[in-house]
């Protein structure tokens, strides 16, 4: 059953179409993702629904009493009021069942009049089986449960709204829109804010949600968890594909290919019997003049299809290096920081070497952005030590786009940092990035987060990095941006460390995961996916052993335990040292290749001594590869015994 039905509604803003003849219905258990580039038009779909705006033309129809929740980008809470009071606020009706029932209660106990009293016994059955119904003795657990799975500790239930920062007002908007049980819920960019463990809360209470949601969304790892419908915005149109977030993707290419083959092959059929026209026109008898206004008349006739263009975000990114760095690229040991008595992380120890693709990920509030700080000497370390290897260029993504002068322009931001570039020259840079014409006049400060996102990563990509650390650089951009991101990453041909909670960029991007909590932080060895499935198998194996070791006194556990610890530490060591034979093995052969290029000039090879100090020096580093082979082969030999 329909529970809302939008029948050809179009929207303009100045002028400009941004809809057009958008028809659907949503049934009463959809589950829909809306994807569009940003400015395509999704959010004001959602205001229309909602009525914030009226449609220019078109109409809408609600099923009788349709509840809608409607989680907007912009924040608006009541800031007098504590976390718990603006959810309870949900369960208004619900509190005042409870204050009815407890009155009742209270003049059923004095009450000496049977008529009276009977009346009274009804309406308090009647109250009762009201707020059972609306299972009233779980509002308090919902509640808490709620706001403890999107990172509110009991602790935080009693701070003032005034008091929260803009992530964890956007939070607490989800938390007091999810707890009123809407008909439809419209979701605008809920995990805008939301760190890994919350958006997998969010995915479940979705999947589980029995009533309808529509969710704008640039996530794609969560679209395909919790979408089973797809509306694509595009060229201010509305196409509806039944299936997830991946099947769509495989279903749009598809039908591209197929409208463009068609447009083409029609177009060449429109022009060949436009030329058979103009050929029997020429020939100017009565016969063929005949013909060719025939086939005119046919030509007129046509339903000429249009071209498919694809609304592509106009952003051409490439990230290159003019200076080559050394294998080793940066070691943290040991680092940990506090702010007054708060310890923000601590015993963090990695170590990051040439072409590593290193995200990191953790809770919000874990200090991923402090240890990134930290690192860059924006903070001072408390505790250990920070190194970093020789010739390193760094390129730094702010996710607070702090590096960018608000009072600037977009052309004078880039002028400012680059003035040996000439003006041609930057507008060509800023036209490749969708800034041309006015645009590159506009003031950073007027720019949307997307639009201060691109310049950010433009400036970058100016600086010619070796070593690309970057905070949240998927924030605000939409699909289309984080895949020319994606792309450029991956045909980096040098180092990145990159804090994300995007699953899908990450799984497309990195080859190790830093996971930081508050013990302080565990590397592992490959993507996003590579994580869980790691996870899975000590969740498994931590079942097993828990069979296996039921027998075992506690000290006994704590040896084991201790052993197991050693054990870690020492398959640690050897994967260092591997690296570091590896590393050693590839130098030694860049300088054969080097002293091999010198042999075949001429005053070397006419000069006998020079020549043979060359030839002994690549002999000696022969036998150093060999012995070097030979201690990795011994390494891997204990790295697979130690597992």
């Amino acid at each position: 059953m329909a529970i809302l039905t939008v029948q050809n509604i179009s929207k303009s803003f100045d002028l400009k179409e941004i809809l057009q003849s958008i028809t659907f219905n949503v049934e009463k258990n959809d589950k829909i993702g809306l994807i569009g580039i940003n400015g395509s038009g999704k959010t004001t779909l959602f205001k229309i629904i909602y009525d914030v705006i009226g449609p220019d033309s078109g109409s809408i129809s609600y099923v009788n009493g349709l509840k809608i929740g409607y989680l907007r980008q912009s924040i608006e809470v009541d800031e007098n009021k504590t976390i718990y009071e603006i959810c309870l606020e949900k369960f208004k009706d619900v509190i005042d069942l409870k204050e009815d029932i407890k009155k009742l209660e209270e003049k059923i106990s004095s009450e000496k009049d049977h008529v009276i009293l009977n009346r009274l016994l009804r309406e308090y059955q009647n109250k009762t089986e009201q707020f059972n119904k609306k299972e009233g003795y779980m509002y308090d657990s919902k509640i808490k449960g709620m706001l403890k799975g999107l990172n509110f500790t009991e602790d935080e239930f009693e701070s003032l709204a005034k008091n929260l920062s803009g992530g964890e007002k956007s939070r607490l908007l989800l938390a007091s829109i999810l707890l009123e049980n809407p008909d439809l819920l419209l979701l605008d960019e809920p995990t805008n804010h939301l760190d890994i463990e919350a958006t997998m809360f969010l995915e479940n209470f979705l999947r589980s949600y029995n009533k309808a949601f529509m969710v704008i969304s640039h996530d794609r790892y969560f679209l395909d968890r919790v979408c089973k419908k797809i509306f694509h915005l595009e060229n201010k149109k509305l196409t509806i594909y039944n299936t997830n977030y991946t099947d769509f993707i495989k279903l749009r290419d598809k039908e591209y290919e197929i409208k463009k083959k068609a447009f083409e092959n029609q177009a060449k059929e429109i022009e060949r019997q436009k030329e058979i026209i103009r050929r029997f026109k020429s020939y100017a008898t009565e016969k063929f003049y005949k013909k060719a206004r025939s086939r005119e008349k046919l030509l007129a006739k046509v339903d000429v299809f249009e071209d498919p263009k694809r609304q592509a975000t106009d952003f051409h990114l490439n990230f290159e290096s003019d200076i080559k760095s050394g294998q080793d690229i940066l070691s943290v040991e040991n680092a940990g920081k506090s702010f007054g008595e708060k310890k923000v992380f601590s015993n963090i120890s990695f170590d990051i070497y040439k072409n590593d693709r290193v995200g990191i990920i953790g809770k919000n509030g874990i200090g991923k952005t402090s240890l990134i700080k930290s690192i860059l000497g924006e903070y001072h370390l408390d505790e250990g030590e920070v190194n970093f290897g020789s010739n390193i260029v760094i390129g730094y993504y702010d996710q607070e786009q702090k590096s960018l002068n608000k009072e600037n322009t977009v052309i004078e931001e880039i002028y400012d940092n680059y003035d040996y570039m000439d003006l041609s020259e930057i507008r060509n840079y800023l036209g490749a990035f969708g800034y041309s014409g006015e645009n590159v006049f506009k003031e950073i400060s007027s720019l949307s987060g997307g639009e201060k996102g691109r310049l950010s990563l433009l400036k970058i990509m100016l600086k010619k990095p070796n070593f690309l650390i970057m905070d949240e650089p998927t924030n605000h951009l939409d699909i289309e941006s984080k895949e020319i991101l994606e792309n450029a990453l991956k045909d980096y041909k040098e180092t990145f460390l990159i804090i994300s909670h995007d699953r899908y960029f990450l799984n497309k991007v990195v080859n190790k995961l830093i996971v930081v909590d508050r013990d302080g932080c565990e590397v592992f060895l490959g993507n996003y996916d590579y994580y869980l499935e790691k996870l899975e198998e000590r969740r498994i194996e931590k079942e097993e052993l828990s069979d296996d070791f039921s027998g075992f006194t506690k000290t006994e556990l704590k040896k084991i335990k201790k052993n197991d610890n050693l054990k870690k530490k020492n398959i640690k060591k050897i994967r260092a040292d591997i690296r570091f034979v590896s590393n050693k093995i590839e130098e030694l052969e860049e300088e054969i290749e080097y002293l091999n290029n010198k042999l075949t000039e001429k005053e070397v090879y006419e000069d006998y001594k020079k020549a043979f100090e060359i030839n002994n020096i690549i002999k000696n580093n022969k036998e150093e590869i060999d012995l070097l082979f030979d201690k990795w082969q011994a390494l891997e030999e204990e790295l697979d015994s130690d597992n």
